[in-house]
């Protein structure tokens, strides 16, 4: 079964409605996991499987896969940044997520950006990967919740056919479910005697409880078969309070609210007590005991409890915050002054690693957490956060692109940072695109003409181009092609810039708008001193304009300053070993030149698309890991960053 079952390839419809959508001129599409099963190129391309517009805001496709697991999401138009964000509800790892089996499927209409119907999306994962035998019918999932899963009844082993998208051994079935309780288990076949034994440490009458609830789509985690998940670790901060020679404990409505059943214990004699628990999902009251009976229970502040209990949602394993004992998790408050900026009818958000702790599906997300205006061009997030350093950044909008370019003086790794410990935690107002307020008026616009030097460079034949902050839109999709009109090699272009005074920015050598873009200038900026992190790896040059028009000095690419010209190709020459060539899963690249400083290192395919980028603090050996890297021949290329001598070497990676 396993094998038809992949073999043989079934009618997909899927249909999204349009209406209340302004449809690019070119049309609707879908990007997914499948598309290489349906005849394109390749998978999550967004312009290659064309929707029909069948009237009334409907738009469809029909495609012909094999049964199987697989994600996708809707365009409006060919381009990434034209895709939906699908809703809480059906998103799952950012995508819409489908089950396909041997029959005919037409997946339900829904609109852009939305889920269809009010029933939450259940992503099941089992990991085969230390079962012995994996028998040849498939993996299957049984019980009570089958029949609204489209089987033909409950608990048929034979129906539910999970699958491995990625052969990792990882198989997953996905559906919608209705709010309530269901019991399951997996089988390693498809007849009863091939089900899984559940532990009695999570098991429900010896299945595997579920606890659907409303609102968020589910992902549970990928548990082994047999076994049960990670569990969930409650912890306490006790620090400054005297413990009770009775110990801590934990009671909830997982243990029957018994006072002295669940002891916690301080495992780094730190005063954090911690206990792992295995419970079925679904949201539970609980509180922390200081001692072993009921009168020792913890008072929980108005601020964070839910009938006079802390509460919390398990969907899966899950390490809890560490909270204080009667104490709320530390309220985080973040204001950004907009008073400089014309904000967007999208209104301003703010997009960082602190999202999915303070509710949003995921982090780094420039369309889920919507700051609150507060007056006078205010607006204001607020928060309860565990303790921890997060990352974010503001957006004048929903999208990227409107993100702001964040000054060196409060800048790490390209974004704003704020430390969390046990205290609330109220940063002081900023403006956007500045690190202080009040606001400092944004200098007049001016034209600003940039000029670099390739002497030391192969030009591609895309020519040479400049992104950053100051265009519209920003960055690589309204990049600026430079021109040489004299012939030495200085490629300069001049635009009217405006906004900020410090702004961020670096050329590139080639088309950065193209598919095969090579990550641009690749010198370490920071530690130059002429430039920052960008948090993406590699770093951005950053000029403070003065609001009248400025000639920059010429530069040399990758570098702060101009060098002396005539440098010859692969003139590292003798001084550069890379090995071993062939490579394996790591690539060693050695700088012989002990008085020299940092060199880059850069992969690229045949075709010119960069792989891999890596930096070197000084001299001596980088080793690279490129286990990830498919093998067929590259070029490797290394840099010195000061001196700009370079090699060009062709490697097989096997």
């Amino acid at each position: 079964m396993m094998v038809s079952a992949s073999l043989f390839a079934v009618n997909v419809t899927f249909s999204v409605d349009m209406t209340g959508q302004t449809v690019d001129a070119s049309g609707v599409h879908v990007a997914g996991s499948f598309q290489s099963e349906a005849g394109a190129a390749g998978d999550w391309l967004p312009g290659a499987t064309a929707l029909a517009d069948q009237g009334g805001g409907i738009w469809s496709v029909t495609v012909d896969i094999p049964a199987g697991y697989y994600e996708y999401k809707f365009v409006n138009g060919i381009n990434w940044g034209q895709d939906e964000t699908p809703g809480n509800l059906c998103k799952v790892n950012g995508n819409r997520a489908i089950s396909v089996g041997i029959d005919p499927l037409m997946v339900p209409v829904t609109l852009f950006g939305q889920c269809a119907g009010s029933d939450p999306t259940v992503l099941f994962q089992v990991n085969m990967k230390n079962e012995s035998f994996q028998n040849p019918t498939g993996v299957h999932l049984a019980g009570d919740l089958q029949s609204e899963a489209g089987a033909s009844g409950d608990w048929v082993p034979d129906e539910t056919m999970l699958f491995s998208p990625d052969n990792d051994s990882i198989y997953k079935f996905v559906t919608t479910l209705p709010v309530g309780s269901y019991e399951y288990k997996f089988l390693n076949g498809d007849s009863w005697g091939d089900d899984e034994s559940v532990p009695a440490a999570c098991n429900s009458n010896g299945n595997r409880p579920l606890n659907v609830i409303g609102g968020v789509a589910q992902v549970l985690p990928a548990v082994e078969f047999g076994q049960c998940p990670p569990g969930v670790v409650f912890r306490v901060d006790m620090r400054g309070l005297t413990i009770s020679a009775n110990g801590v404990h934990v009671a909830g409505a997982f243990q029957g609210w018994d006072p002295a059943a669940t002891e916690m214990t301080d495992v780094d004699n730190d005063s954090i007590f911690e206990v792992t628990v295995q419970m079925g999902a679904g949201t539970y009251e609980y509180k922390f005991i200081n001692g072993n009976d009921s009168s020792d229970a913890e008072t929980v502040p108005n601020d964070c409890q839910v009938g006079g209990n802390r509460s919390v949602t398990i969907t899966g394993g899950v390490t809890l915050p560490v909270v204080k004992f009667g104490q709320c998790l530390p309220m985080v408050t973040i204001t950004v002054d907009m008073s400089n900026e014309t904000v967007t009818a999208d209104s301003v958000h703010i997009a960082g690693s602190l999202q999915d702790e303070a509710g949003a599906n995921g982090d780094w997300d420039p369309s889920a957490t919507q700051m609150t205006h507060i007056g006078n061009n205010i607006y204001q997030f607020s928060s309860r956060m565990p303790a921890g350093t997060y990352e974010f950044k503001f957006v004048n909008g929903n999208a990227w692109g409107k993100d702001e370019s964040v000054p060196g003086a409060c800048n790490q790794n390209g974004n704003r940072f704020v430390v969390v410990e046990a205290s609330d935690v109220v940063m002081n107002t900023v403006c956007f695109g500045q690190c202080t307020h009040p606001c400092v008026s944004n200098p007049d616009p001016a034209d600003i003409t940039f000029r670099v030097d390739m002497s030391n460079e192969t030009v591609e034949a895309s020519g040479v181009w400049l992104m950053g902050a100051i265009t519209s839109p920003t960055w690589q999709s309204g990049s600026v092609q430079m021109t040489d009109g004299d012939g030495d090699n200085v490629y300069e272009v001049t635009i009217n810039v405006s906004g900020p005074a410090e702004f961020q920015y670096k050329y590139t050598n080639g088309d950065p708008r193209q598919a095969a873009f090579q990550n641009g200038e690749i010198g370490n900026f920071d530690s130059l001193g002429c430039g920052v992190d960008n948090g993406l790896g590699l770093y951005n040059r950053i000029y403070t304009r003065s609001g009248s028009p400025e000639t920059l000095d010429i530069v040399s690419y990758n570098h702060c300053s101009r060098l002396s010209t005539g440098i010859e190709a692969n003139s590292l020459a003798g001084a550069v070993k890379v090995y071993p060539n062939p490579a394996g899963d790591v690539l060693n690249i050695n700088y012989a030149d002990m008085n020299a400083g940092a060199f880059a290192v850069e992969l690229f395919d045949l075709s010119g698309k960069s792989i891999m980028v890596s930096n070197s603090a000084t001299a001596g050996t980088l080793s690279m890991d490129v286990s990830s890297v498919k093998a067929g021949a590259y070029i490797v290329y290394v840099k010195d960053i000061e001196t700009g001598k370079s090699l060009r070497q062709k490697l097989i990676i096997q």
